[in-house]
């Protein structure tokens, strides 16, 4: 996630109908006529008459460069990026990164309305992902997430989950690109029903059952991972064990974010920020706190 001072900067930007003269500037190199506010979070994401734009300042741009670069190899199961007007998929511009993604048109599913069928549907896209993306050549220059585990181990002073984590086997079959980050919020269904992949800014390299943990973060317990898991299976391989190293993958997610979130939530409040960003400061400390848990 962005600082808050940086969305509540952007946010400023933004009329009333969701216009804002900013975005407008940095959709130019695709010929946008109007791009419209969405929402803020890792990235600013607006509705374009083009495309989504997606774009985050330059200190924190390259991940907006390797999502575009990673998702135009991976037609059918990402959102795929559209070239500027001088045919570049990442753009630098007025401050910032940008891309273009392809707005893919059908809905997206919670987890109320997410039935045995669709999870494993979705269990099948991904792994039908993990296979593409393994095989892309040459390989995408993907930061590795255990560096990520292991910085935020040292900002947090908890080097034993590290340390689990290098005890797990690396072999062919079991670690390659991911997409990092594989939740419902992150789907859209298509009007054939299919799941197609958004938001790939923490694409990376790692297990591929840390990404399987990561899907399912929000049904531990559920009968429909049983589903989910079928779903995978059908098209790779997943063993036990690798089904059995879950709960650690969960401790690690929990410390990157916990650390990220350490990162935000040292900023000091501005007197002059909105209420909607001391309501999210709020809210970020609490899920700090649960996060804490599970870390523990």
């Amino acid at each position: 996630m962005l600082p808050i001072s940086q969305l509540v900067e952007v946010a400023r930007t933004v009329d009333h109908d969701g216009s804002s003269p900013l975005a407008l500037r940095i959709a130019q190199p695709w010929g946008c006529q109007e791009a419209r506010f969405l929402r803020s979070s890792a990235n600013h994401v607006f509705v374009c008459d083009n495309g989504i734009l997606r774009f985050r300042p330059e200190e924190w741009g390259s991940a907006v460069a390797r999502a575009a670069d990673v998702a135009s190899r991976l037609a059918g199961y990402v959102a795929p990026p559209i070239p500027s007007l001088e045919g570049e998929v990442a753009v630098h511009t007025q401050g910032y990164v940008a891309a273009m993604f392809v707005a893919v048109g059908g809905r997206q599913v919670d987890e109320e309305s997410l039935t045995t069928e669709l999870a494993r549907t979705w269990g099948r896209a991904l792994a039908g992902l993990h296979d593409v993306a393994s095989g892309l050549d040459p390989t995408p220059a993907n930061p590795s997430w255990l560096d990520a585990v292991t910085e935020a181990a040292g900002s947090l002073s908890r080097p034993e989950i590290v340390g689990e984590l290098r005890r797990l086997p690396t072999a062919d079959g079991l670690v390659g690109v991911v997409h990092g980050d594989p939740e419902l919020d992150n789907i859209i269904w298509d009007a054939n029903g299919d799941p197609v992949f958004v938001d790939v800014d923490d694409v990376s390299r790692s297990w591929f059952a840390a990404d399987v943990c990561f899907a399912l973060r929000d049904f531990e317990g559920s009968p429909l991972t049983d589903e989910f898991v079928a779903g995978y299976r059908e098209s790779r391989p997943l063993m036990d064990e690798e089904l059995s190293w879950l709960p650690l993958f969960r401790r690690a997610h929990a410390l990157v974010t916990l650390a990220g979130l350490e990162r935000i939530l040292v900023e000091p409040v501005a007197d002059d920020w909105p209420d909607w960003a001391n309501a999210l400061h709020t809210r970020l400390r609490d899920v700090a706190a649960r996060l804490q848990k599970v870390v523990d």
